[in-house]
């Protein structure tokens, strides 16, 4: 083999290691189920955070779920949401592929369950039951 081949594989190779560093970097540690910088759950309270845009048809119709989420359960469940256009840094942190995407954490922070797309109330009220969390209404 000569050398200019040799040379040509050995840069290949090094491209190929770097790309997967620098992949593995961007993406999120999941190797825990908590998540630390969104596990502000106040007063040990559930979570649900959703991250979508104002801009998107499925994010639109998740609002007035959300809302009737934060108005039924209150201060016994925590509602947030992060526009992810607007955030690009957000969405990259939390690992989100598409939108909306919301995130279910128990009382403690640790992250229950995903979902992507629209998510009816009901639905997001039995999947945390599913995981051991009873939601308090106000």
């Amino acid at each position: 083999m000569n050398r200019r081949v040799l040379w040509n594989r050995l840069g290949i190779v090094a491209l190929l290691i770097i790309a997967v560093l620098v992949v593995a970097q961007l993406r999120p540690n999941r190797a825990g189920t908590g998540d630390s910088a969104g596990a502000s759950t106040a007063a040990g309270v559930p979570r649900m955070l959703e991250l979508g845009s104002v801009s998107c048809i499925p994010c639109k119709m998740m609002k007035p779920v959300m809302e009737e989420l934060e108005k039924e359960y209150g201060p016994n469940l925590r509602v947030d949401f992060i526009d992810v256009w607007a955030n690009p840094d957000e969405g990259r942190r939390y690992g989100i592929e598409s939108i909306p995407t919301q995130i279910l954490y128990d009382a403690s922070g640790n992250e229950l369950t995903r979902h992507v797309g629209f998510w009816p109330k009901e639905e997001i009220v039995a999947a945390f039951r599913e995981h051991g969390v009873e939601l308090k209404p106000r």
